[in-house]
């Protein structure tokens, strides 16, 4: 009976070593680095820019709480190949990961066309109404599905002489899309 009982409190023990240790190496595994992030380069050569985000399938394998994870990135504009996307995690939400500094190396962008989008803008001044005014009629077809003019900081009337800054409004994933380099988004005009 005693020996029975010996038994019996050495299978427990050793089960319950088993189950710590297995719940402690779950609760333990590491994730590589490279599970845990997705990079896009969008956009062209030298104007290209970085859609950085934490890889869905690694929040639900991991069970990360995304409120807890942080990081920075190095560059996420004016990207062009040969550029290296640097991700340093800042906080790891308690879940282990094999590095800290997720690398990406820039490669495929392609060479962009310039685009003046106030190249075919109409700028007039009303003299009767003392208003500035935009007409886009003659712009090619993508700067009138994808660009919006404004007048920076509108004022009331304007008089001969005054400066406007005129704002192009782009849509840049159209932009990307067309492989357009659009380098320039204001414009000075003068009334005259």
């Amino acid at each position: 009976m005693k020996k029975n009982y010996i038994i019996a409190t050495v299978a427990v023990a050793l089960i319950g070593i088993g189950v710590c240790s297995y719940l402690g190496i779950k609760k333990s595994k590491s994730y590589d680095i490279n599970e845990v992030f997705v990079v896009e380069i969008l956009g062209c050569d030298g104007y290209g820019y970085a859609n950085v985000k934490v890889n869905p399938d690694f929040i639900e394998k991991s069970g990360l709480d995304t409120e807890k994870f942080s990081y920075e990135i190095n560059k996420t504009n004016m990207i062009s190949n040969g550029d290296v996307i640097s991700v340093k995690i800042t906080e790891k939400a308690n879940v282990q990961i094999n590095e800290d500094i997720y690398v990406y190396l820039v490669d495929g962008l392609n060479e962009g066309t310039k685009l003046d989008v106030f190249k075919d803008l109409t700028i007039s001044y009303d003299s009767q109404a003392g208003k500035v005014v935009l007409d886009n009629s003659l712009c090619s077809e993508f700067v009138k599905e994808n660009v919006i003019f404004s007048v920076n900081k509108e004022k009331d009337s304007y008089d001969v002489g005054d400066v406007v800054e005129i704002i192009a409004y782009v849509d840049e994933n159209a932009a990307a899309d067309n492989e357009y380099i659009i380098s320039k988004t204001s414009y000075e005009y003068i009334v005259e």
